[in-house]
């Protein structure tokens, strides 16, 4: 008996494996039919994440190119209205100049022609500095020669110890023998 138990038992062991294979197959098969359908809706997906996005960017490109047609329409009225006065104030100018162009080449060849000297304003006052400075030069090397000798004071040395701006503008230019 033992021996008919144990092939008995081994019959229904191949059995059960046989199920447990079958079942197997079956799980694996519906796990492959799973990962399948997954992708497929995975790639559906993306497709109408895609598509909706293409069409969401092709409506905010319409927006952003209406926008840039409305700034740009802005933007040619503005230039047309400049070009416009630009053009005006370069006719006015040829006008002017039409109208004055003679009268500025007389004025031009009158300034070249006519030439008319005149003594620079402060050249008396240069020459003034420079004769009161020679003078003290003078007087320098004049006490620098004899030390003893009781020496001439000159007008110029009392007028150039004290300061410009101390002296009354009276005193300035009095003396004939720097004024010739």
């Amino acid at each position: 008996m033992s021996r008919k138990r144990d092939v008995h038992n081994l019959s229904q062991n191949k059995k059960i494996q046989y199920q447990l294979e079958d079942a197997e197959k079956c799980a694996q098969q519906v796990i492959k039919d799973t990962r399948d359908r997954s992708k497929l809706l995975v790639q559906r997906a993306k497709e109408e994440a895609d598509q909706e996005i293409a069409l969401y960017k092709k409506k905010k490109e319409f927006q952003h190119n209406k926008l840039l047609d409305e700034h740009n329409t802005g933007i040619v009225e503005d230039q047309k209205v400049i070009e416009k006065d630009v053009k005006h104030i370069l006719k006015s100018m040829d006008d002017a100049i039409i109208h004055r162009k003679d009268k500025v080449i007389k004025m031009l060849l009158n300034a070249v022609i006519d030439i008319q000297p005149k003594i620079y304003k402060n050249l008396s006052f240069h020459r003034h500095l420079e004769q009161r400075h020679t003078a003290q030069n003078e007087l320098n090397t004049s006490n620098q020669e004899s030390p003893n000798k009781s020496t001439q004071k000159s007008p110029y040395v009392s007028d150039l110890n004290t300061p410009y701006s101390s002296r009354s503008p009276s005193s300035i230019g009095t003396n004939t023998a720097i004024h010739n």
